[in-house]
Order: C-alpha cells, then structure tokens, then sequence
C-alpha cells in the first residue's frame, strides 16, 4: 500500500503542488505552459501510450472508428445549427459578432449556411 502511495500518488501531487506555487508566485506565465503542454506534450503522451500500449487491433479500431464517429456527429450538428446562430444582429454577451445585415464572405460558410443566413438578416 506505501509503495503505491509512494509510486504513483506521489508524483501527481508533487508536480500539482509544484504546478500550484508557480501559479501563485507568478514566476512563470501560465500563457506558454498552457500551450506547450496543449500542443505538445500531452500529443506526445498520447502517442506514447499508444504506441506502447498491449490493447488488441480490434480495441484500437473501435476507438478510431468511435472517435471518427464523434467527430462526423460535431460537423453535422454544426451544420445544422450554425445557421442559426445570432450571426445578424449585434449582441452584448459576443461583441465580436457582425453588426445586424452584415453577411459574411462567401469563404466562411457553405452555400446552404449562407443562403439560410440571408434569408435570416433580410
């Protein structure tokens, strides 16, 4: 029971609480961190595991197939839904938004989004 302690509770909350300090003491910005470890390490962890991992070729198809899934689900709700989103008038929670009539060039949404998104803002 130590061992596992020491092992592998251990390392977690060492580097929680190393990770914890720096935060607080403000020595190093949390900007380049949060982009090093979002774009590198945790990929490069990813890649470890899988590349060492024991899992059979049919667990290691699922998965794909399951996240292939997933990602086709996202693009047709967004298909879908983006047409309707708040793109024609100007709102003060997304101040980023386009001002009321602007219609986006045609590089931004498909002909279907565009036509619906016209027919919205006339």
């Amino acid at each position: 029971m130590l061992g596992i302690i020491t092992e592998v509770i251990g390392p977690v909350l060492l580097i929680t609480a190393v990770g914890y300090a720096l935060g607080r003491s403000r020595l190093v910005p949390a900007q380049p961190l949060t982009a090093l470890s979002a774009l590198v390490l945790i990929p490069a962890l990813v890649f470890y595991a899988l590349t060492t991992s024991t899992l059979p070729r049919a667990a290691f198809a699922r998965i794909g197939s399951f996240i292939v899934v997933q990602f086709l689900l996202v693009a047709f709700v967004v298909w879908v839904f983006a047409p309707f989103s708040s793109t024609c008038s100007p709102s003060t929670s997304a101040p980023e938004r386009l001002p009321a009539g602007l219609i986006p060039p045609r590089h931004c949404c498909g002909s279907r989004s565009r036509m619906l998104l016209e027919q919205a803002c006339s």
